[in-house]
Formats: structure tokens, sequence, C-alpha cells
């Protein structure tokens, strides 16, 4: 029984963390010996990973595994526990000393050594070393804006384990500030390097063939895109300049550009459209009648077309406001 190796078990959980099983040679064996072909790298079935801390904090179908601290409260132990419709792992049960453990370590907190995390093959930019793939990014290419370009892409694929919750937050690794995307990860490598892409992980991972080495994971249901993969190359190639999050800058003036047309704009935000529009190849559209603007207002306005009446006192009024 596990009190005789010191641990008191109440109602499933561990009380006293001070008496956390150790992982490599207790918590792991069971993991590898129960869970891993099901729920492993090679298969995760209900979308489900439990090879690595941050796999089981995202969790599968129905949320997170574990909810470290908290085992009354993981998925995993409702389902070690056959509680419910939750039977695992089939066909046999955990012997009763290997669900306790299980239960005591994420009572103690799950805590997962960084290094047994590489060695089973857990998600993570610190995780074994990637060859280098081949892609097709020639260079730089066009100025790209961190916050324009490149946060909204880290913010929907890589700031649920990258981001700036400690508490899910995967190899010490922030994407969301600039010196810890920059630095070096504790595994000793970067996950940026600016101006190289063979050098820098997280494009390596970002862009690898093989699914145990990609990022985001095949597990997260979060694939980027082609264009994504390009933008975030460029990127790096740029020098991997970040900025603050657009809220925390003072607003700075800009200058009017040059356009084409100097006599088209009527004021300086004017300048601006048509900058635009010249960049696309595009003309501005021919100003409206009036008629078709009393019909736009009124729509704008009600959302009703203008009556026959409204629409002749607007073309009578020919004051300049």
């Amino acid at each position: 029984m596990l009190i005789g190796l010191g641990f008191v078990v109440a109602g499933g959980a561990a009380a006293d963390a001070a008496t956390t099983p150790d992982f490599e040679s207790e918590v792991l064996p069971v993991l590898e010996r129960r869970c891993f072909a099901c729920h492993g790298p090679l298969r995760q079935r209900g979308d489900l990973r439990l090879d690595s801390r941050p796999a089981m904090l995202i969790g599968g179908g129905r949320g997170a595994a574990i909810v470290p601290g908290d085992a009354g409260a993981s998925l995993l132990v409702s389902a070690i526990r056959r509680e419910d419709e939750l039977e695992m792992p089939p066909p046999r049960a955990l012997a009763e000393a290997e669900r306790e453990l299980l239960e005591a370590w994420i009572e103690a907190g799950a805590e997962w050594p960084l290094a047994h995390e590489e060695e089973v093959g857990g998600v993570g930019v610190a995780a074994r070393e990637v060859p280098p793939v081949e892609h097709g990014i020639a260079g730089p290419g066009e100025a790209l804006s961190f916050n324009r370009d490149v946060r909204p892409i880290l913010s929907d694929h890589c700031y649920e384990c990258h981001g700036p919750d400690e508490a899910v937050r995967q190899a010490g690794l922030r994407l969301d500030r600039g010196e810890s995307a920059l630095g070096v990860l504790p595994s000793g490598r970067r996950a940026l390097v600016p101006g190289s892409l063979d050098q820098s992980q997280l494009f390596q991972r970002i862009a690898a063939a093989d699914p145990l080495d990609r990022m985001p994971p095949p597990h997260a249901d979060s694939t980027l895109s082609d264009r994504e993969i390009e933008t975030l190359g460029r990127f790096i190639l740029q020098g991997a300049g970040f900025e603050d999050h657009w809220a925390y800058r003072a607003p700075v003036r800009p200058d009017p550009p040059a356009v084409e047309d100097p006599d088209w704009p009527r004021g300086e935000i004017d300048r601006f459209v048509l900058a635009r529009l010249d960049n696309e190849g595009h003309r501005p559209s021919a100003e409206a009648d009036r008629r078709t603007l009393a019909r736009r207002l009124s729509l704008d306005l009600t959302g009703l077309p203008p009556t026959p009446g409204e629409v002749e006192a607007f073309l009578a009024d020919t004051s300049p406001d």
C-alpha cells in the first residue's frame, strides 16, 4: 500500500505535498506503461496527449486533463477512477496503487521535470533537436509590423502555451515579450535568432514535416497556414523586432504620405486613403451625386430610404455644410 511508502491518501488524493511521488521512478513508468499507447506521440485518442504536462493542461475534446493541485477536479482522475462514462484505461483498470500514485502526483502539483518531458518527446520548443527544415522563403520581403502582422498569428496559435499565463507556459518560453522570445531557453537553445531561420527553433518547429516535431502540436487543433509560416519566417529574417502592444504606446502623429494626385484629398486623412489606393493600383471612385448621398445618409441614420420630400429638400439645400 502507498500508505506504507509514506503517502497519506484521502478521497483518492495526497494530503501531504511534502511526500510528492518521484516522477522518474514512480509516475512516468505508470504513464508510459498504461497511457502513452493511446495518448502519446504516435496516437491521440480523443485528441488527448498525456506525454507532457503542457499537453495534459491543453487536454482533448473534453478540456484540460489535469488541474494541478486539485486531483478531484481533474478529468484524468475521473477517468482512472472509472466514474460516470469515463473508464480509462481500457480494458483493465489501473491497480489501486497506480491510481493513488497518479492522484497524489496531481494533488501535489503535477510537476514534470523538463528533462523527462524532452525524453518522452513532449510538446514544446525545448524538446528534442529538430533537423533544419527546407523552406521556400527567398528573403525578408516587404517590411512587417509586429503588432499588425505577427502578434495576431502568435496570439491565435502560440500564446495558449507560450503566453502570459505562467501556470500553463511551456519550456520557459514567452512569445508575447521580446526579452523572453529572443533569450536563451532553459534547454540552452533559442526560439528566435534574428536573421537566421536555421538557428531559430520556433521556425524549425512550425515548418517541421514530422508531426512529432511540429508546433503547434497536432492535438492542439491549431494549424498554421503556409502564409502564416512564411510571415513568421520573414519576421525573423527582418530582425524579429518586437513592439509593445499598441494600447501601451503613446500616439505619434504621422506625416501625411505623398500621393499621385495632390488635388484629390480634401484633408490629411484623405491622403492616407489615396496613398493606399495608389499602392494597390486603384483610383478613387467618382463622387456620388446628391440624390445618392441623401439615400445613403437616410439608410445609415434610420435604416429606411428617404421620402421624396426629404430628397427634394436635400437637393434644394445649397449651404456648404
